[in-house]
């Protein structure tokens, strides 16, 4: 029976022992725990951030493709209006060739009296272009 009570004293004393070691265990779990507690809420914090910028860039993309659309549309549209202010420039461009021609015959045909030849060659080429214009 002595043994029975000694191994009973033993074995209270290891299960002391044993809630005491999970105590302290418990305990510096808790501790690190605690620890790591602000540096979970800044990366959490920083996560809903990263997702806040994510989707602001997200939109920012969006409106992005949506101007380039209309750069596109734009630029379109000045191409067409290039082109066509480059034909009337090279249509004014002949006129006052036309034009300019013309001015010498008669300037020619005022100094020196003669000239007739030329005088009608530019009438002609006058009557040309603006029947063709």
């Amino acid at each position: 029976m002595n043994e029975l009570i000694q191994w009973l004293a033993d074995g209270w004393g290891y299960l002391v022992l044993l809630i005491g070691a999970l105590g302290v265990i418990w305990g510096a779990v808790k501790m690190v725990k605690e620890a790591y507690e602000p540096f979970r809420k800044k990366k959490e914090k920083r996560t809903e951030q990263d997702n806040t910028v994510n989707e602001r860039l997200d939109q920012l993309e969006e409106h992005d493709k949506i101007d380039m659309g209309r750069f596109d549309s734009i630029d379109k549209e000045l191409s067409v209006i290039k082109q066509d202010v480059n034909e009337r420039l090279d249509k004014q461009d002949r006129t006052n060739q036309a034009t300019m021609s013309a001015l010498i015959a008669i300037i020619n045909h005022m100094i020196d009296g003669n000239g007739i030849a030329g005088l009608k060659e530019s009438r002609d080429e006058l009557l040309r272009y603006i029947i063709n214009k």
